[in-house]
Order: structure tokens, then C-alpha cells, then sequence
């Protein structure tokens, strides 16, 4: 037994020690290659099968939405609102989100909306809401592009434009049906888009059918009037009103010339006279007027009208305060109280004027014109034709700008809603619309109740500059992109004021204000130059050509030297050869510098230009004592002074 077992371990000793057979690198290496094959090619063939079932799925599933929508589709067509809510719930949000690009079901939608737009409303009656049309536009609204939104407003906008129908209530009707169809599809800028000028076509509308009642009436004034203010947007009416203004313009001119032809006749050259100056203003554009007027005021100041020669008078005036008060004790009170007169003031001087037997006149009424060396000249004329016992007066207005609202004075000139001027005047901090606010107003109504204050209609000359706003509107920023259309609103009072009798004249651009525009180290010469062409190139065009300067502060160059024949003022020649032929400026010397009517060779003419003093009605000369009022107009300033100034006098 122990032999058997030595021999046992032996075996085992032996097998132990037998050497193990080598693997090459080689084959290593590539048993590991052969692995990573097998395994990416299971993962492949795993990602076939999940992708290969993934994409039937998706297949499955777009073939069910092209179903669904198809149905969907086929049940807005088929007008089926139940079926197509069904359908379109049904659906998975990306479905119904993919609705935006399907083009059969928006224009199924579409069409569903100019359904509904074809309806006759009946504002009464809501049965309409109960059509599937309807509601499955005020369903599916989201659907709609905001442009076919827009469009379909639009056409029903332009409609009313165009024709009478649909009258204006079925208009907002048709607008309030849409907003509420709408609701939930945020189109409220789309429908809103031209209410604004729905409401001005409606207000215009209105005026032109009662214009139409005051022709039936035979009021042919206020039936102008009321087709003045057609709007060229209600292209329905704008036309029409034109042709009825030209109709009505012609009825009321035949009238009255013909009436004034009966006087004339009859040989009454003073009612002939008088009826065809009461001619409203509406008719100063009117051919047949104006060659009549001239006409007979011809006949009739030479029969009844004598001689005048001698001194053309001059004054002039800032603006107005209303509410003295107020602007004398602000914290520019010193120097309103004396540049500026009060609306008591002006009103107490119209009437002095009156009384003492003045008549205003215009400028051109005191000259003609002729060309020599093809070269505009004038010619003062040798007399005047006026009453006996008037005394002829030039009337000047400075610096229309309406700046100092805030301190008593006018804010702004205006038009009413029957085409009259008017002012705005801030009162107790509301504006309000009066018709007395500015100069222009209050001696347009004095020569209206005293026409014999007025010599062929004239009124004054108005003088405007650049710098500051014009009639209260914001035109002075050259940069503002809201300019334009206040420079529109501006024109509208401008075209009014000379329609009503007044001229204008340049008064500089920046009235020698500092601007950082200007250099300062321009002379004169450079700065009236470059000033003089800002006026042309942006008053101008609101205002019209002029051939009157009006200098500001009062500036008179070295004219006195023209007297002895110096005539080498830069900026004199430079404004004669600008065209302007009248220079007004500042000056007390009314008998000494204006007595040129019938005078040979007088002081200030010069062949193609004629400068004048202006008698400034003011603070500064209330209180003056080399020549006073009374010795050049008759009248002593007690008569016209404010009692509120002279509360505060002792203060300044």
C-alpha cells in the first residue's frame, strides 16, 4: 500500500511539470478583433430592429394624421362642426401645432371665414352665432392668418370710403361681430387697424349731407362751410363736395353781383360799393368778384373819395397779454411789461385809431411797380384816394409764435369746426377754444363792425420768424419727426389769415438770437445771409413769397447814410437784392422818415426799395418821453394805458 501510494504521487509529480502550450500574440489580438466585430454587429442588428420598428410606428402614425386631417378637413367642407371639434380633440397637441402648415385645412378655414363675412347682420338679432360657419371660425379662429384678417377689414374699410353703403352703423356693427368672432385669436390690432379713420370719414360724412339740407335752404354760406370740411379721405364725399363748393361758390357770387349791378344801374354807386364788399371771403378767389370789386371801388372812391398826401403812419405791436397779471408778476414779468401790450390795451388803441380818423391800408397801396434794366422798381404814388378826413395807417403784428401760454398769452391759433379762426387760451389750467385771444382776432372783428377802419379790405402785416414755434405749432426743431405735420396745421392758419385780409413778411429766421447753427464768428453780411435763406428755404413754403422784411430788435444798418447817397450797407443791399423792397423797422420818426406820399424825393426811397419807421405801442414807450403818442397819432397814453399796468409800474 505505500508503494502504490509513492508511486501514485509520483504520477502526480509528473503531470504537474508538463510544460502548457504558447497562444501567439497574433491570435490574441485577433480573438479581441473578432469579438468587437460580433458585438458591434449585434448592436447593429438590435438598433435595426428598434429603428425599423420605430419608423413603422412613425409611418402608422402619419398615416393616421393624414386620416385624421383628412376627415378633419372633410368635416369643415362638409360644414360638420361636431364631427370636426371630435376629430380636431382627438389629436395630439403636435398634431394639432402641425395644423399651421397644412394648407387644406387653413384654406378650409379661410373659406369658412368669407362665409361668415357674407352674412347680412342684423345688430338686433343674434341667430347668426347659432350658423356652424360661424362657430367654427370663432373655434378655429387661431387658424387665421392676421393677414386675411387685415385684408378682409380692409375691403370692408374701403368700401366705406368709396360708396354710402354701408352706411357707418353697419360698419362698426361689422367691426364689433368681428371682435367677438375673434376673441380668442389675439386679432384686436387687425380689426381696430382704421377706426380712427372710420370716425373722421363719419364726422366729414355728416357735414356734407347737412350741407346738403343748408342748400336745400338756400343757406348757401353754411352749406360751404359744412362741405369745407369734407375730408380727401371719404373718397365717397370729397368729390362730390368739391363740384358742390364750385356750385355754391357760383350761386352766391351771381347773387350779389347781381345785385350790386341793379345799384349800379340805378345809378347808387354807394350800395353797389358796399354790396359787393360784404361779399364773404369764401368768394375772394371768385374771377367775376374780384374784376367787379376793382371795378367799381374804382368808380367809387374817385366820385366820393378825395385826395390824400403826406404821411403814411406806421405802428406795430407784440402779442398780446391776456391775463396781464399773470405775465407781469412771472418770473419774466420785467421783460413782458415792456415789450408787450394787454388786450385791454390793444382794444382801448383800435378804438382811439377810429376816433381820430385813421384807415388802415396796405403796404402795396402806396406804390406801383415798373421794370427798368429788367430790374424791378417802385413808384410812390403822387396820392391817395381816401374819405375825407382819414389819415392812411400801415398795421404791423411781431413775432406770432404764441410762446408764453403758460404766463397769460395765447397758446395757439386755430380753426374752428365751421373753418373760422380761433384761439386756444389756457384757463385756470383747461383750454379752452375762444375767439379774442390774439390781435388778429380782435381787429378782424373791429373792421368787420367799422369797415371804414379798413381801405380795400386791409388788415396788417404779420411778421414771422423761424426760431420759436409759429402760431403755437412746434415747427422750429428741423429734426422733430412730427414737423411736418405741425408745419401742416401751421399752413391751414396761414392760409386762413391771408384769406381774411393779412400779409406776411419775413422777420428773420433766429431775430438775432444766438443758435449753435450759426458761427459766431459770422458778420453781419455772413449771418443775414445764411439767416435769410433758412426763411426761404422753411417759413417760406407756409407762409408764401414776400417782398416785406420786417428787422428784428428794430435793427436799422446805416440807412441814414442813404440819405447823402452812401449807399454801401452790405446787409441793406443784401436784403433788396433777396426781393425784399419794403423794410419795416423801429423808429419815432413818423413825419420824418414816412411822409412820402406826394413828396418829391423822399428821405427813405431809394428806386427799388422803401424803408419805413414803426411806432411800437408797448411798455418801453408808455413811459417814453421824446416823442410821445398824442404828437404823432393824437391821442395821449392815458387813454389806452391798462390800469393793471400801472399796478406795476413802480415794480419796473
Amino acid at each position: 500500500m505505500k508503494k502504490k501510494t509513492q508511486k501514485n504521487s509520483a504520477k502526480k509529480s509528473k503531470t504537474k511539470t508538463k510544460p502548457k502550450k504558447a497562444i501567439s500574440k497574433f491570435s490574441y489580438s485577433m480573438g479581441k478583433i473578432i469579438l468587437v466585430i460580433l458585438f458591434v454587429a449585434v448592436v447593429a442588428l438590435a438598433l435595426y430592429f428598434i429603428l425599423d420598428g420605430s419608423l413603422k410606428l412613425i409611418n402608422k402614425r402619419h398615416i393616421y394624421n393624414e386620416k385624421s386631417v383628412g376627415a378633419l378637413v372633410m368635416a369643415v367642407e362638409k360644414n360638420d362642426y361636431d364631427k370636426a371639434v371630435e376629430i380636431y380633440e382627438q389629436l395630439s397637441e403636435e398634431d394639432k401645432i402641425s395644423l399651421h402648415n397644412n394648407q387644406s385645412f387653413l384654406t378650409a378655414i379661410d373659406n369658412k371665414f368669407s362665409e361668415v363675412l357674407s352674412y347680412e347682420y342684423d345688430s338686433d338679432k343674434n341667430d347668426y352665432k347659432e350658423e356652424n360657419e360661424y362657430k367654427f371660425v370663432q373655434y378655429f379662429c387661431r387658424f387665421l392668418h392676421p393677414a386675411t384678417v387685415r385684408e378682409n377689414v380692409y375691403y370692408f374699410f374701403n368700401t366705406f370710403k368709396l360708396y354710402n353703403s354701408p352706411p357707418y352703423e353697419n360698419f362698426k356693427n361689422f367691426i364689433g361681430i368681428l371682435n367677438e368672432l375673434l376673441k380668442d385669436g389675439n386679432f384686436e390690432e387687425q380689426i381696430n387697424l382704421y377706426n380712427n379713420e372710420v370716425e373722421a370719414i363719419r364726422e366729414s360724412r355728416e357735414q356734407y349731407f347737412k350741407g346738403k339740407v343748408y342748400e336745400e335752404q338756400q343757406d348757401y354760406n353754411n352749406a360751404y362751410l359744412c362741405y369745407a370740411n369734407v375730408v380727401i379721405e371719404d373718397t365717397y364725399a370729397y368729390e362730390l363736395a368739391k363740384e358742390d363748393i364750385a356750385r355754391i361758390k357760383g350761386l352766391m357770387a351771381k347773387e350779389i353781383l347781381d345785385q350790386a349791378r341793379t345799384f349800379e344801374s340805378e345809378g347808387d354807386l354807394e350800395n353797389a360799393y358796399y354790396t359787393i364788399k360784404s361779399a364773404p371771403d369764401l368768394l375772394s378767389d371768385v374771377p367775376e368778384i374780384v374784376e367787379y370789386r376793382e371795378y367799381i371801388t374804382n368808380l367809387y372812391q374817385r366820385a366820393n373819395y378825395v385826395p390824400y398826401t403826406g404821411v403814411v403812419y406806421n405802428i406795430f405791436f407784440h402779442s398780446l397779454a391776456l391775463y396781464p397779471d399773470i405775465a407781469f408778476s412771472s418770473s419774466r414779468g420785467r421783460e413782458l411789461f415792456d415789450i408787450m401790450t394787454t388786450r385791454y390795451e390793444f382794444r382801448k388803441t383800435l378804438e382811439k385809431l377810429y376816433e381820430h380818423g385813421f384807415m388802415l391800408i396796405n403796404v402795396t397801396d402806396i406804390y406801383e411797380i415798373y421794370i427798368k434794366d429788367g430790374k424791378e422798381h417802385l413808384k410812390i404814388k403822387e396820392q391817395l384816394l381816401l374819405p375825407e378826413g382819414k389819415k392812411p395807417l400801415i398795421m404791423s403784428f411781431d413775432n406770432m409764435a404764441c410762446t408764453h401760454a403758460s404766463v397769460g398769452f395765447c397758446k395757439m391759433l386755430t380753426l374752428d369746426d365751421s373753418n373760422n379762426l380761433a384761439s386756444i387760451v389756457t384757463i385756470e389750467g383747461v383750454d379752452t377754444l375762444t375767439y379774442d385771444g390774439e390781435h388778429v382776432l380782435i381787429l378782424y372783428d373791429f373792421v368787420k363792425k367799422h369797415p371804414d377802419f379798413s381801405y380795400n379790405n386791409a388788415m396788417a402785416v404779420i411778421g414771422i420768424s423761424g426760431y420759436e414755434s409759429m402760431f403755437g405749432y412746434a415747427t422750429a426743431d428741423l429734426n422733430s419727426p412730427s414737423r411736418q405735420s405741425e408745419l401742416d396745421k401751421a399752413k391751414k392758419v396761414a392760409d386762413k389769415l391771408k384769406e381774411m385780409g393779412y400779409v406776411f413778411a419775413n422777420h428773420s429766421y433766429y431775430h438775432y438770437t444766438k443758435s449753435s447753427d450759426i458761427p459766431e464768428s459770422y458778420t453781419d453780411l455772413q449771418w443775414i445771409n445764411y439767416d435769410t435763406n433758412l426763411w426761404k428755404e422753411h417759413i417760406e413754403p407756409i407762409l408764401g413769397k414776400t417782398n416785406i422784411y420786417i428787422t428784428p430788435g428794430g435793427k436799422n444798418y446805416s440807412v441814414a447814410k442813404y440819405i447823402d447817397g452812401d449807399r454801401t450797407d452790405s446787409c441793406y443791399n443784401y436784403l433788396v437784392d433777396a426781393g425784399y423792397q419794403i423794410i419795416l423797422s423801429v423808429g419815432r420818426g413818423q413825419f420824418y422818415a414816412n411822409n412820402i406820399i406826394g413828396v418829391a424825393n423822399p428821405r427813405f426811397f431809394f428806386g427799388t426799395s422803401l424803408f419805413m419807421d414803426r411806432y411800437n405801442i408797448d411798455g418801453k414807450s408808455f413811459y417814453k418821453t421824446d416823442v410821445v403818442l398824442e404828437q404823432v397819432f393824437g391821442f395821449p397814453y392815458s387813454d389806452i394805458i391798462d390800469p393793471i399796468r400801472e399796478k406795476y409800474k413802480q415794480s419796473y
